[in-house]
């Protein structure tokens, strides 16, 4: 189901924030799903985001998406996704 999270921070301190920002979540379905792909957004946000700014520069970081239980996608239910977009402030 959908989650996401956003904060800001400085490029070199993203994976310190995201610990701090509780996500939001969908309750009682996929809920082991979302906390996986968020894990893997965060990663992902730390890897990329150089290629914005210097690891001073401040930067607005969004992560969400959509995990549907067990991955599986069913009729009427969103596609699984994963959205990252960091913007230098």
């Amino acid at each position: 189901m959908s989650w996401s999270k956003s904060f800001t921070s400085s490029i070199e301190s993203i994976a310190q924030a995201a610990e701090l920002v509780a996500p939001s979540l969908t309750t009682g379905w996929g809920e082991t799903e979302q906390r996986e792909a968020l894990r893997l957004a965060e990663a992902a946000a730390v890897a990329v985001a150089p290629a914005v700014g210097r690891p001073e520069d401040e930067v607005r970081v969004t992560l969400s998406g959509h995990a549907n239980d067990g991955l599986v996608q069913k009729d009427g239910w969103a596609s699984d996704e994963v959205r990252i977009t960091i913007t230098r402030l």
